[in-house]
Formats: C-alpha cells, structure tokens, sequence
C-alpha cells in the first residue's frame, strides 16, 4: 500500500539553515508509529492513573463514612444500653421490646451518613448482630431485675407474715412462721435461693419474729420483759412484782404506810434499812432491794413456821404463792400455815383465799389470784410467767441489749406517769377534803366521804386528824345552824355557852370550836350591819316572799310589797337600826339606781325635758309596784349607788330633789 509523503519526508537531503545536510532515514513509518503508539500509551496511562485516583478516593470517603457511622452507632448504642436500668426503667417486661425499636432508629440514623451503598449493606449486616448481642444482654438483665424484684416482694410478704405472727397467740404464731420456713424450702427447690440464702432468711426472720414478739411484751408488760430478758428464772419476786403494782410514794394498806412493792421498808444502796414514812420517795432500785432481801429472809421464816420438809414438799408454784402471802408481815397467817402441814392443795388455796376476804379490795384480788395459782388452775400468773416463751432465747446480744434498753425507758416513762396520776388523785382529794368541810359547815352534809381513799393516800394520822376535823365542823354548825334567826345578845350567849374552861379535857379542840363559832357569830352581826338585807335572806319567810314575789307566771304589786313588809319586819326583828334597814334586796336597788340614773344623765335643751319626763314615768311605775314603800325605795336606791347627784339644771333638779330628799339617810357606804 503505498504511504503518503510527509513535509519531512519531502524534505529530505534539503540543506539547513546551518549549512548542513540532514541525512535521509533509511525507514520513514517506524518512528511515526513509535510516536503514534507512544502518545496513545501515555493516554491510556493517563486515563488509568484517573480510574486509580477516583477508586481512592471513593475508597477513602467510604472508610471516613463508615468510621463516623460506627462512632455515631456505637455511641447510641451505648447509651441506650445505659437507660436500661431499674431507676430509669422500671418496666421489665418492656425492655425488649422498647430497646429494638430504638436501636432501629439509631441504626438507620448511623446508616444514612454512608453514601455507598455496598458499605451501608456492610455497616447494617455488621451492627445487626450487635444488636442482637445487646438485645440479648438486655433481656438477660430485665430477667435478673424483674427476678429481684419477685424475690423482694416474696421477702416483704414474708416479712408481713413474720409481724402478723408476732401478733397473734404464741400457737398460731408457730404456726404462720412454719409456713414461712416451707415457704424458704420451695424458694430452695424452685432454684430461687440458695441453701446458704435460704438459711441467712430463716435467721433473720427468727429474729424479726422474736423482736416483735419482746416490743409487744416490753408494752404490755416491761417488767416481765427486763426480767425475762435478764434470765431471771420464776419464782417469788417475779410473782411479787406482778402481784404489787410498784408505787413511789407512800400509801397506808393493811396497817402500814407502804411503797415500792407494797413494802412497809425500803433497803437503800449501802445496805440501810428504812421504815416508810409518808412524804418519802422511793426507787425502784431501792425496792428492787427491798424486794430480794424481804423474799430471802421470808423464805427463811416460812420454813421455820411451817417445817423446811413440808414447805419444799410443796411445787415451785406453790412455795412462790406462800412467800407472796408473807412477804408484807414476814410470816404466814395461822390458818395458812396449818393448811401447809396438810399438804392439802385444796386446803391451802381456801385458807389464802378466806384470809383476803378482811381485807380491801386490792387485798381480796390478791388473793384470789394466789389461790387459783395453789389450785393450779389455767393460764394463772404464775404460769404466764413461768412458760419463758422460746423466743426469747432467738435474739442476739445486741438485739436483747437495745431491748433492754427499750423495757428500762418504758418503766421509767411509766414510773413518770403513775407519779403523775397518783400526786393529780392525791391534790383531788385534797380538794375534795376541802370542799367537804365547807359544805358541813356549811349545811351539815359531806358530799365526798371518801373515808377509804383518804387513809388510803393520806396514812392513819391524817385520816384521824381528818376525822376530828369532820366532827368538829358538825359541832360548830349544830351549835350555829339557828344563829341567823336570833338577836344580838342571844347570839353572844349562845357563844359563850361552848367556851371550854382551862383544864378541861381536850382543852385545845374545843378552843379551835368556840372560836370557829365565834368568828361565825362576828360574820353574821357584821352582815346584819353592811348588809341588812342580805342578813334577812337567811330566814325562811323572806326566802319565800322572795320567791313569789320574782315569780315572773304569778307576781302582783301585793307580792312585791308583802316581800318589803317581811324583810323590814325581819330586820326590825334581828336588831338592824330603823336608819339601816334596806326595803327591798340589794340586787333591786342596783337596778333601779341605775335605771334612775341612765334617764336622769345628760344637759340642758330639749333634752332635759325628755329626761324629767322619763324620770316621773319612772317613779309612777315604782310607786305602781312598791305602793306605799315607793319612796323609800326610791331613796334607798339612790344612796345605793348615788345614781342622782347635784348640779341637775332646770325642772329636772326641782323634781329630784325630793328623791334625793330621803337618799341622805341611806348614804353610808357599804
């Protein structure tokens, strides 16, 4: 085929510009195709490195995608998980269900930052299964959460079981806390607790059992509780103090001023023995000595009274009731001690219980409460004391020490209140004291003769005292009872009739009754003086013209003039000066005085004749009612509480002035 020439190649043997001659090649394609072919190798290569550098470059972007998609996955992924715990979600059972629907939604938030698409497969095919590796992780820890919380509600209602039982009788709460432990057993086979778990509840509910069971004694009984708590083992001080209610103060029982535990002693700190005396304070350490020296020493004497062999022979029960019955004398009653030589059960309890029958109340429950013990009769003192519940012995040292504690705070917070009661019933009776020797002064009765209750607080001297007292007070109202209805010199003779003479015997008593009688006769002559009316209302007939003549159903100007008439009269009659006497009771007179004045007050003007208009309305209205005694009643009231005074202008002054005419005599003041 033959080649087209070329410019170079016409140009070939041509000389140069330099001079010389370019020499013709001998082969004129190879080198055009060399050059040819090189130009489209250096295209191809070019084209190629472009190819390489955009695969980088999507390579690179891709990786940067994936990474921030990780990142941003991985931490939303932990996050979530960091939700899902029992204060921030304590639903359960939605966990599951909840944590997959928002791990989709971060997964395709993490995803969409991938723009290629192979990549994003690739991140989605990764993240899925650490989905559902969380998933997994999650629901394993609901489980574990939901499990607690099972176990926790068990635990309450188990613990709920646990205070019932402590409640109940000691039966049926054996019963409730072995259901508990079958309860633990179940849990155990269930795969629930553990051995180990199930034995550390089981103890631990003992003792939530066990501590209740002592609160509810320490309440009821904090005596019993301490002693129980302390070992004390039954016997007769433990009987003793259940059988005497323990009192700080003295009071008089069965001969003797008495304290602590119905003790007539009190043995102190250094060994001291000291007799109750009224106005003392015992402690209950100092009668809790008093208590253990008195129960061995009567111990001591009962054997010697009725024989060591016979009393021993007796049960426990038995020998602890006999040492109560003598603890107060030290010694057993005669009739008792006889029934210790028989042996007689039966013959024991009926003497303690007819040896009580003397005595007071309190004494008669005692015993009656030591003969059902003797005769061994069911859930008796004796036994609820003795039947030491085997709780007790569950609490650990430092439960039993806080519970003694408990027992001491709840005596000492009793101690305080019965202190409290006791000196609130001494201070009534007192009052009652009191008020009853007024009333028999009075009108002769006694309202309160609480004989019983003040020997009782009070001890036998006071009691005696109170006694004399009491008849003296009869005496002088016997002796002043008429003295109101006599004059002047029979009431000074009737004084003078009762004045002991020196020497006599009980000279000092009967003094204190003449002079308790003459003050009686000085109050009724000075009321008869500054108080001649109220004098008057002490006689039978005025009280009763008084009483009709208020009778609002049935008074007349006749009734209440009669009553004005009977009270001058008794006046008249028990001395009063005619310039004294009072027409009608005090009360009236206030009134009408300050009736008199409330019209009369004011100044000049029309008004004063308004008020000399009021003021003969007034006086006709009185002068209606009181008749004939119209003016003196006006004239005693006006002087009763100087309603009208001088200075009124005009005709009110003119027509005063002979109202104010009679005031002079009744001015004197009371």
């Amino acid at each position: 085929m033959p080649r087209i020439p070329t410019r170079d190649n016409l140009r070939q043997g041509v000389p140069r510009p330099s001079g010389g001659i370019v020499p013709a090649p001998r082969d004129y394609t190879g080198p055009a195709v060399r050059e040819t072919g090189n130009e489209v190798f250096a295209v191809a290569r070019k084209q190629a490195a472009n190819r390489q550098a955009r695969q980088q470059y999507q390579l690179q972007r891709s990786a940067l995608e994936l990474a921030k998609a990780r990142s941003l996955w991985n931490a939303n992924l932990v996050a979530e998980q960091a939700t899902y715990t029992p204060e921030l979600r304590p639903d359960f059972g939605n966990w599951n269900k909840t944590y997959h629907a928002r791990a989709d939604t971060w997964q395709k938030q993490a995803a969409g930052g991938i723009s290629d698409t192979s990549v994003r497969q690739q991140f989605i095919a990764e993240t899925d299964a650490e989905i559902v590796q969380a998933g997994v992780e999650i629901d394993q820890r609901a489980g574990e959460n939901a499990m607690i919380v099972r176990r926790a509600e068990t635990d309450n209602a188990l613990l709920q079981q646990v205070n019932v039982a402590a409640t109940a009788s000691d039966e049926r709460g054996k019963a409730i806390m072995g259901g508990v432990h079958a309860s633990l057993q179940d849990m155990v086979h269930a795969g629930l607790l553990s051995t180990e778990q199930a034995a550390h509840r089981s103890v631990a509910y003992a003792q939530q059992y066990a501590t209740r069971k002592t609160a509810e004694l320490v309440k009821r009984d904090p005596l019993l509780a301490m002693a129980m708590l302390a070992g004390e083992q039954p016997g007769p001080a433990m009987l003793i103090r259940q059988l005497e209610e323990f009192r700080s103060t003295p009071y008089w029982q069965a001969g003797a001023n008495r304290a602590g535990y119905g003790s007539d002693s009190v043995t102190r700190a250094d060994g001291t023995i000291d007799q109750i005396v009224p106005g003392m304070t015992v402690t209950r350490a100092d009668a809790e000595r008093d208590l253990q020296r008195r129960v061995t020493e009567t111990n001591v004497r009962i054997g010697d009274q009725v024989g060591r062999q016979a009393f021993e022979r007796l049960p426990p029960s038995s020998q602890a009731v006999l040492v109560s019955a003598a603890y107060r004398t030290g010694a057993l009653p005669e009739e008792v001690a006889m029934a210790v030589n028989t042996g007689d059960a039966e013959a024991i309890a009926s003497a303690i219980e007819d040896g009580g029958k003397a005595g007071d109340r309190a004494s008669r429950l005692r015993a009656i409460e030591r003969a059902a013990i003797v005769r061994g009769k069911a859930g008796n003192m004796y036994e609820q004391i003795a039947s030491r519940p085997t709780w007790i012995g569950v609490l650990d040292p430092v439960l039993k020490s806080g519970l003694q504690d408990a027992a001491s705070q709840e005596l000492e917070r009793l101690d305080k209140e019965r202190s409290l009661v006791e000196r609130a019933t001494a201070h009534q009776l007192k009052g009652d004291i009191r008020s009853g020797i007024r009333s028999i002064y009075s009108n002769g009765k006694f309202p309160n003769p609480d004989s019983d209750g003040v020997l009782r607080e009070f001890g036998e001297d006071a009691h005696r005292q109170w006694t004399e007292i009491q008849e003296d007070a009869v005496e002088v109202h016997a002796n002043s009872r008429d003295m109101p209805h006599l004059s002047r010199d029979e009431i000074r003779r009737a004084v003078d009739s009762i004045r002991p003479a020196p020497g006599t015997a009980d000279f000092a008593r009967k003094l204190a009754i003449h002079n308790r009688l003459s003050r009686r006769a000085y109050n009724i002559l000075q009321e008869r003086t500054y108080h001649p009316a109220r004098a008057a209302m002490r006689i039978a007939s005025v009280r009763r013209a008084l009483s009709e003549a208020q009778d609002v159903t049935s008074s007349t100007p006749d009734k209440v003039q009669a009553l004005v008439r009977e009270l001058q009269a008794t006046q008249l009659a028990l001395g009063t000066p005619s310039s004294l006497i009072a027409p009608v009771p005090d009360e009236w007179a206030i009134e009408i005085g300050k009736a008199l004045a409330a019209i009369a007050s004011g100044s000049g003007g029309d008004d004063t004749d308004r008020r000399a208009g009021g003021l003969q309305t007034l006086q006709a209205t009185l002068k209606e009612q009181f008749g004939e005694f119209a003016d003196n009643v006006i004239s005693y009231s006006i002087g009763k509480t100087q309603a009208l005074k001088s200075g009124r202008p005009g005709h009110v002054s003119k027509l005063v002035q002979p109202l104010r005419a009679g005031n002079q005599q009744h001015s004197k003041p009371d």
